[in-house]
């Protein structure tokens, strides 16, 4: 019926290809090691991202930043002896269960169709959300194509009792998913039953053939799926095809927010601007912004994504990617207004402090017309370089400044925009006497930061 997932039998001619359905357990088992290493790296990858995505969040809701991803690893302990159980099955068991399991699979689909649970412009799920039919669809279609193909192993080559065979099984399931519409599973069945029917013994250009097909088909499908308006449903039928929201209706005032956050002020029912409260007060019209009269702006750099490119050295010759300052050391842009900077006896190319109570950053000073009075522009994502940890940044990293709290107690975001400092010139002389080992520390001029000198006594012997 085809490849075992893990494990191959060895020492019985009964689970050769001329095996029969009547065969015994296997004498001898052994692993796939190299599939088997594949998937523990995918897995190790995945809980990796798992956490990494849901770090912040979990430890906002559930006082914890490993609290999700504790989660997953039980879940993923629970999956990995379900696979070792599989694994060790005798996997012509399988069989009995190929029709039965494809047409609960055809079933299911075509119930999604037919209940119409409308999400996010699409009808992919049952009950509620809890049951994506699409992903039985990606299982069965493996168990049932396994069964199919070793029974005709002897005519694969014949396109009319295998090719078109195949091409109407796949075109039901994957005609059926299409109408959800979902393109990724789509692509996914049509790919998987590709390569089950060339490594069963089907011929090169049949594969390649197959393959120029599902090239030809998918723009039709990708067309067809973009041509569906996500709320044109709702926008024919309102009562037929309610939105996901408690009226079944927009909801210009949100009755769950109203329900559950009855006495939140930062984030009430009908959205409006709130300038400062409880767990924010960086408004130019709060008292705070006399100490700290300017608003930062920080934007996605125009000149590297994120932190990545910042060492790029063709980049960083771009006038206004970085600004060298009289230390030989190329400081991140601040843009500030002309008559701000004058109050603060700043020009351009001046190394500027930008401060308030959570720390100082240093930067490269752009005296500019193009940023507006009472506020400063700096990119975020300049690379960490602390002269001292936690109080002065030499980098420009300007997130090490911003807010701690989230965007207001019962909503979690990050602000990184929008937040009260002042600016004022830099004494360099007195932060290199006062830090003169940070300043030693060892620096390429047209990468930025090199490997000595973020490593912890990284001296080469």
């Amino acid at each position: 019926m085809g490849i075992q997932s893990f494990v191959h039998v060895k020492g019985d001619s009964k689970y050769s290809n001329q095996g029969s359905a009547q065969a015994g357990r296997p004498k001898r088992l052994s692993f796939d090691v190299p599939l088997l290493l594949v998937v523990i790296s995918l897995i190790l990858f995945g809980i990796l991202m798992v956490y990494s995505a849901s770090a912040d969040y979990s430890y906002q809701v559930y006082g914890s930043p490993a609290y999700i991803f504790m989660r997953q690893l039980r879940w993923l302990g629970l999956g990995s002896l379900v696979m070792i159980f599989l694994a060790w099955m005798d996997y012509h068991w399988w069989k009995k269960f190929a029709l039965p399991l494809m047409a609960l699979t055809i079933f299911a689909l075509v119930a999604v169709l037919i209940i119409q649970d409308t999400r996010l412009g699409s009808v992919r799920s049952l009950f509620r959300g809890s049951i994506q039919p699409s992903e039985l669809a990606k299982f069965g279609i493996v168990i049932y194509l396994s069964i199919w193909l070793h029974n005709r192993r002897g005519m694969l080559r014949n396109i009319y009792l295998a090719l078109i065979p195949l091409g109407m099984i796949m075109g039901i399931v994957g005609g059926l998913i299409a109408l959800q519409p979902d393109l990724s599973a789509v692509i996914t069945i049509g790919l998987l039953g590709t390569m089950m029917f060339f490594l069963a013994g089907g011929e090169l250009k049949q594969f390649l053939f197959m393959m120029a097909l599902g090239f030809l088909v998918s723009p039709f499908e990708d067309a067809a799926i973009l041509s569906v308006d996500g709320m044109g449903d709702f926008v024919s039928d309102p009562e037929k095809h309610p939105l996901n929201t408690p009226s079944g209706k927009i909801e210009f005032y949100s009755e769950r927010l109203a329900k559950h956050f009855p006495d939140d002020k930062e984030r009430p029912p009908v959205p409006h601007w709130v300038p400062h409260g409880e767990s924010h007060q960086e408004s130019l019209s709060h008292p705070r912004a006399q100490k700290y009269p300017l608003l930062v702006c920080s934007n996605h750099p125009k000149w590297r994504v994120h932190a990545q490119h910042d060492d790029m050295t063709w980049l960083r010759e771009i006038p206004t990617c970085k600004v060298k300052g009289p230390d030989g050391y190329f400081y991140e842009p601040l843009w500030i207004h002309p008559s701000d900077a004058d109050k603060r006896a700043i020009r351009s190319g001046d190394v500027v402090m930008i401060f308030n109570e959570r720390g100082t950053v240093l930067a490269g000073a752009r005296v500019s017309e193009r940023i507006m009075p009472g506020t400063v522009s700096i990119d975020h994502g300049a690379r960490y370089d602390p002269i001292e940890p936690a109080e002065i940044d030499r980098g420009g990293a300007i997130n090490t400044i911003c807010p701690h709290h989230v965007t207001s107690k019962h909503a979690t975001g990050q602000v990184a925009s929008g937040f009260l400092v002042d600016v004022a010139k830099a004494n360099l002389e007195e932060l290199m006497k006062k830090f003169s080992d940070a300043f030693k520390r060892p620096y390429s001029e047209a990468a930025g930061l090199c490997f000595e000198r973020v490593l912890d006594k990284g001296e080469r012997e």
